[in-house]
C-alpha cells in the first residue's frame, strides 16, 4: 500500500452495505496493521477505518479483524480496548494473544472487566508477576484456576500469598496448586499436610489398617511428600522451611533422618543449626571436619533420639565420600552406598545392628532404595 492511503476511500468501502466486502476489508487492513513492511505513517492513516469497523453491526466483521490482530505488535491500544469490549468470544480471543497490551494496561483491563475477560488473560503466555496478582486480587476462583494451570505464568511469592489471603480454604484449588513448579515450600508443605490429614480419617472410616498403623503409613508418606518439596528449593529456602517447621513442631526426628538419608544435608545442617541453637559456621564444622566425634557432640546438644545416630553417621559419611560429585544428587545412588557402608566399614557394628540399620534404611532411606533393602534383609534371615 501506498503512502498516498486513500483512507477517504477506504471510509467508504467500510461504509458498504455487503457484510462480504466490509468483512474483507476488515480482515486485509488488519493484515496490513502486521506488515513489517509498512510503515508507522501508514500504520496510523488506516487506525480511522479499523476502529469504524471494530464498532460494526456485524459480529462476522468484527472477527474478521482477529486474524490480522491477534499477534500484531503494532495494535494500537484503543482498537485493542474496542475489540476488548465486544461480545465475549471475541473480546477472549483478543486478550488471550494480543502482544500489544502493556502490563499497565492488562491491569487496568483486569480490575474493570469481568471473569470472562480475566480468564482470558489468565491464559496469555509469559504473564508478569506483577498481571498474576491483579488476576488474583481481582478474579474468581475460575479464573485463579486457569491462570495456576498456565504454567509459564510467574506467579510470584506474594501472588501465592495473596492467594491464600482471598481463598483461606485452598481445597477447590488444591489440584491446581499441587501442579506448580513454583509453589512456595511451606504453602506445598501445607497442602501435603491437609491431603494427609484427609487420607489419614478417610483410613480410620474405612479401617484399612489398624490405627497406630495407618499413622505410621501417613507419617511415612507426609515427610515423603515434604522431602520431596525440599528437594526443588534452593538453600535459602530450606533455612525458612527449617523454622516454620520447628515453629509449627513439625520438625521431627524422622524427617531430619529422612532428609539425611537422601542426602539432603542443607536441610539438615540447618535442623541442627535450629535445634542446638548453635551459628550455621560451627554446625557445618562439627558435622563435617570434626568426624565422627564432632557429630555427636552436636547431635547430642539438638536432642535428637540416640537410636538415630547411627544412621545418620553412615549418611554423613556418604555425603563426606560423594561430596563434589555428581552422584550426590541422585538419591539412589546414595542410599546404595549408604547400604554398602552399613554392610562393609564399620567394624563395630553387629549383624542384629546392620539389620537394625538397614530397617531404618527401609523406611528413611527413597523409594528406589528399598527393594534392595528388602532382598538384603532377606539373604541375611536366610542365612542366620
Amino acid at each position: 500500500m501506498s503512502d498516498s492511503l486513500e483512507v477517504a476511500y477506504l471510509i467508504e468501502v467500510a461504509g458498504n452495505p455487503e457484510v462480504y466486502i466490509r468483512s474483507k476489508l476488515a480482515s486485509e487492513l488488519s493484515e496490513f496493521l502486521d506488515d513489517p513492511e509498512a510503515t508507522d505513517d501508514e500504520r496510523q492513516a488506516v487506525v480511522p477505518v479499523l476502529m469504524k469497523l471494530a464498532e460494526d453491526e456485524s459480529d462476522v466483521v468484527r472477527r474478521s479483524l482477529l486474524g490480522g490482530l491477534r499477534h500484531c505488535e503494532h495494535a494500537p491500544s484503543d482498537l485493542i480496548f474496542a475489540m476488548a469490549a465486544d461480545i465475549d468470544d471475541i473480546a477472549s480471543d483478543i486478550l488471550r494473544h494480543t502482544p500489544a497490551l502493556l502490563d499497565n494496561e492488562l491491569i487496568a483491563v483486569i480490575k474493570i472487566s469481568d471473569d470472562v475477560r480475566r480468564g482470558a488473560i489468565a491464559e496469555r503466555e509469559g504473564l508478569s508477576p506483577a498481571v498474576c496478582r491483579a488476576l488474583i486480587e481481582h478474579g474468581s476462583h475460575d479464573v485463579i484456576r486457569t491462570l495456576l494451570d498456565n504454567a509459564p505464568a510467574r506467579i510470584d511469592a506474594s501472588g501465592y500469598e495473596a492467594i491464600r489471603r482471598r481463598h483461606s480454604n485452598l481445597d477447590s484449588l488444591e489440584n491446581h496448586l499441587m501442579k506448580r513448579r513454583d509453589l512456595p515450600p511451606m504453602l506445598a508443605i501445607g497442602l501435603v499436610d491437609t491431603v494427609s490429614n484427609r487420607l489419614e480419617e478417610l483410613a480410620a472410616h474405612k479401617k484399612w489398617l489398624r490405627s497406630d498403623r495407618a499413622a505410621q503409613v501417613i507419617r511415612d508418606a507426609k515427610e515423603e511428600g515434604v522431602i520431596r518439596i525440599i528437594s526443588r528449593s534452593d538453600v535459602s529456602e530450606n533455612r525458612n522451611v527449617v523454622r516454620e517447621l520447628l515453629t509449627l513442631n513439625h520438625l521431627t526426628p524422622s524427617l531430619v533422618l529422612r532428609a539425611a538419608c537422601v542426602g539432603k544435608m542443607d536441610f539438615v545442617e540447618e535442623a541442627f543449626t535450629c535445634l542446638a541453637k548453635m551459628p550455621p559456621a560451627m554446625v557445618h564444622n562439627m558435622m563435617f571436619k570434626r568426624g565422627h566425634m564432632g557429630l555427636k557432640a552436636i547431635f547430642l546438644k539438638s536432642g535428637l533420639p540416640g537410636s538415630m545416630f547411627f544412621a545418620l553417621r553412615v549418611a554423613v559419611d556418604v555425603y563426606r565420600e560423594l561430596y563434589g560429585t555428581s552422584d550426590i544428587a541422585d538419591e539412589q545412588h546414595f542410599g546404595r552406598r549408604m547400604i554398602e557402608r552399613i554392610l562393609t566399614q564399620y567394624e563395630e557394628f553387629s549383624e542384629d545392628d546392620k539389620t537394625y540399620l538397614l530397617s531404618m534404611l527401609r523406611r528413611f532411606a527413597g523409594a528406589e532404595t528399598r527393594p534392595l533393602v528388602d532382598q538384603i534383609l532377606r539373604d541375611m534371615s536366610h542365612a542366620a
